[in-house]
């Protein structure tokens, strides 16, 4: 699994694999997918809490535009936008996508994560060229004025650790979901 301009290497996979004795490449490639896919699920739950200052689920003002709750959380997939919709239901602010293999390594299996929050948070801003648009909290609006520049709300490096610490949890989530194919074969 890797993790935007950080890489991560879950750990213990290989054990898993030695555990095998019959070589099955289509289950073992579906098993590193679960892998990956559970870890970036578990972290996603946890990045938020421990990555980000911001205060999510909030009644928010974006601009002129009136107070609006823009966040809630949801338990199967962590933050959740309110106003934007997918084919599969509520805008997730941490999402992974899916790499089969590269020329050199077939065989393997990447997760990039990315978060919607890290896309406008983890850098600070160019100083602005004109006022801010009015963001905030009720009773905590903010402005930046000409030549300000907004501060970092959201540290990348906490995200990557939470997510290789979700590693072990993911391997036995997927051992125990694929056992019963094992003892099928």
């Amino acid at each position: 699994m890797s993790v935007e301009g950080t890489n991560i290497q879950i750990e213990g996979f290989d054990e898993l694999q030695k555990k095998l004795t019959i070589v099955l490449p289509s289950i073992i490639r579906s098993m590193a997918f679960t892998t990956d896919a559970s870890a970036a699920a578990i972290a996603r739950k946890e990045e938020a809490q421990g990555a980000s200052s911001l205060e999510m689920g909030q009644s928010q003002r974006k601009g002129r535009y009136g107070f609006k709750t823009y966040s809630t959380w949801s338990s199967a997939t962590g933050w959740v936008s309110t106003s934007k919709m997918t084919k599969n239901g509520p805008l997730a602010m941490g999402h992974f996508s899916w790499a089969k293999g590269t020329r050199t390594r077939k065989d393997s299996v990447i997760a990039e994560y990315g978060s919607r929050l890290a896309n406008l948070w983890a850098r600070q801003t160019k100083p602005y060229e004109a006022k801010s648009p009015i963001v905030g909290q009720k009773g905590r609006l903010k402005r930046w004025a000409v030549g300000q520049i907004r501060p970092v709300r959201y540290n990348w490096s906490v995200t990557a650790s939470i997510i290789n610490s979700m590693a072990d949890a993911a391997i036995a989530k997927t051992e125990k979901q694929f056992a019963k194919q094992f003892k099928e074969l």
